[in-house]
């Protein structure tokens, strides 16, 4: 009851930054498949929410972390042994070339710093007062990378997209500024969307914002709206793996699929997931909630995935179920729980393994941390074997320690 408090208590406090004066941000995009651009046309109406007068505005630009071997991603990748960006040719690697940049549509000076590809300092025309607002103009060009350095970005013609848009930099006692290291962790404020998207007919858009269609044949655009939202991930693709599921109250969207389960079982675990993870951290205050592969992919469940998969280990309505479960806790927390999560990771972290953990004592208390490995013979009278799955977690944090 006190986790779940506590819980409570941080929802509210983000809920009191929602309520507060909101950038508006209004984006048209046109994705151009020969030459994997997507050309952006971007305002952002931008609130002065500090009580100090500000001439310089900094921004997070962090779809141009990947246009130079030497950027921070880069270096970030190598202390990971991944050299791929480092090595990448220049037709792989992404970048941004800003065209233009305007304060209430006069020109402005900008610079991008040499040894921080992935932030843009603007220098307003005239001094920002406390509670007043400036509009700011983006014209740019955004080349999407290949998506072998962080699972984001082109495959052919599918684009998983994320932080591909330029976005305000938090001011708390400070700028909080970061780099795309690979942690899908940029701190952002709520802000309110308008986007239009357009795609050549025939290609799908997926998304958690509310979508509607109009057709401007040889294309389709997709025009997006939200409020208070903080991170636009979008789907791109032509053959189209995503589930749409219309559970109560929300609709979830996702390719993470259990390929021997029916659509019907799918929906009544995730209507239980859903009950269970807003009677933890309150309703969810959105329609829709998309689950995209690459969030467990790139933080999968230990245990799962370190045992031989011939020996079927985990029954697959258990293995979608908990995978799914991660998944879609940390999409619900990313959106409600407005942290800077690069310096408190620890706590939806904690959150999420606090939640997991719980599910699995509710619904599977009978689960071994070796699965139905645990029952045979010669295994079973081995300590490992009797451990249940969630004694895993002690061991986990001993060999992350070690290893950091």
């Amino acid at each position: 009851m006190k986790i779940r408090f506590f819980i409570w208590s941080l929802c509210f406090l983000a809920f009191q930054w929602c309520i507060s004066q909101n950038d508006q941000i209004t984006i048209n995009a046109a994705i151009d498949f020969p030459s994997k651009e997507i050309r952006i046309q971007q305002e952002i109406r931008y609130f002065n929410r500090t009580d100090k007068v500000l001439d310089t505005l900094f921004f997070h630009n962090w779809a141009n972390a990947y246009d130079s071997p030497n950027a921070p991603l880069a270096k970030r990748l190598i202390e990971d042994y991944d050299k791929s960006l480092y090595l990448a040719k220049a037709e792989d690697r992404g970048h941004v070339q800003i065209k233009s940049i305007a304060d209430d549509y006069v020109p402005i000076k900008w610079d991008i710093p040499k040894r921080n590809r992935d932030l843009l300092r603007v220098i307003l025309n005239k001094p920002l007062n406390p509670g007043d607002s400036s509009i700011l103009s983006f014209t740019y060009i955004v080349k999407i990378p290949e998506d072998f350095f962080t699972r984001y970005g082109r495959r052919d013609i599918t684009y998983n997209l994320r932080y591909w848009y330029i976005t305000p930099a938090v001011y708390d006692y400070g700028w909080q500024l970061m780099n795309n290291l690979n942690m899908d962790d940029l701190y952002m404020l709520p802000a309110d969307y308008t986007i239009d998207f357009k795609v050549p007919e025939g290609i799908t858009l997926n998304t958690e914002m509310d979508k509607e269609l109009s057709l401007e044949p040889p294309f389709t655009i997709y025009h997006l709206s939200g409020k208070n939202r903080v991170d636009i991930e979008i789907n791109i693709n032509a053959i189209n793996d995503f589930e749409t599921f219309k559970t109560e109250p929300v609709e979830i969207i996702t390719n993470l699929n259990g390929t021997d389960l029916s659509k019907d079982l799918k929906k009544d675990i995730l209507n239980r997931e859903l009950s269970f993870i807003e009677a933890h951290l309150g309703p969810y205050p959105f329609d829709k909630l998309m689950v995209n592969k690459i969030t467990y992919d790139k933080n999968p469940i230990y245990g799962l995935n370190q045992l031989p998969a011939f020996l079927n280990p985990f029954t697959g309505t258990f293995e979608w179920d908990i995978k799914m479960f991660k998944a879609l806790t940390r999409k619900y927390l990313e959106n409600t729980l407005l942290v800077n999560r690069r310096n408190d990771y620890w706590l939806l972290d904690g959150i999420q393994t606090y939640l997991i953990m719980q599910y699995v004592d509710t619904y599977y208390p009978e689960i071994k941390a070796m699965g139905n490995i645990s029952k045979i013979w010669g295994i079973r009278g081995f300590t490992m074997a009797k451990l249940d799955f969630n004694d895993k977690y002690p061991f986990v944090y001993q060999f992350a320690a070690r290893r950091n």
